[in-house]
């Protein structure tokens, strides 16, 4: 089983190496377009994102609630 965002590159090869559409590239591996196509709009380092991870870095055994904690009393 192959996650989608692997499967990504594997079509883009398909396209280049062989000239084959990007329809059937997709068809042959089993990949939705939509899924192929999919751009995430969020993005993944924002601030707050950066000290959720190195606060659960530094501190291995604190869940998401006394993370949740931690950042309040930080602001």
């Amino acid at each position: 089983m192959v996650k989608p965002s692997r499967r990504g590159p594997m079509v883009e090869r398909l396209v280049g190496s062989y000239l084959v559409s990007e329809r059937r590239a997709c068809r042959v591996l089993r990949v939705p377009r939509a899924t192929y196509r999919y751009r995430s709009c969020l993005d993944p380092r924002t601030e707050l994102r950066m000290r959720i991870r190195e606060i659960a870095q530094a501190r291995v055994r604190y869940g998401y609630r006394k993370i949740r904690v931690l950042l309040n009393r930080e602001g």
